[in-house]
């Protein structure tokens, strides 16, 4: 558990990030690749639509694993609703930094 919680730390500095409302920070939380792919305006209307933007929820991961440098981190995200939502992020090193590389919630 240990060599995956700076992996685990990315994702819940990039949820505090959106429960304050701070795009910005959540979507600089993500990949070059992934940025290239979504825009941050898209981004807050996707986490907008998911519902953690302005959420105090929780992340529960119930399976973390790092093979070659990336990680896979499978679980849920339990919303301040009470929404349970299933959860995957791939996390990459990129530049010597931790960024999201994709994620997936089930709803």
């Amino acid at each position: 558990m240990r060599l995956t919680q700076p992996y685990v730390d990315l994702v819940q500095t990039q949820q505090l990030a959106l429960s304050q409302g701070d795009g910005a920070a959540a979507y600089s939380a993500l990949s070059h690749t992934a940025r290239d792919e979504v825009t941050e305006s898209e981004f807050v209307a996707m986490m907008q639509r998911i519902g953690l933007w302005n959420d105090a929820g929780s992340f529960h991961f119930s399976s973390r694993n790092v093979e070659n440098g990336v990680a896979r981190l499978t679980g849920t995200y339990t919303r301040a609703d009470g929404a349970v939502l299933p959860v995957t992020f791939v996390i990459v090193k990129e530049q010597d930094e931790l960024r999201i590389s994709s994620f997936q919630f089930r709803i």
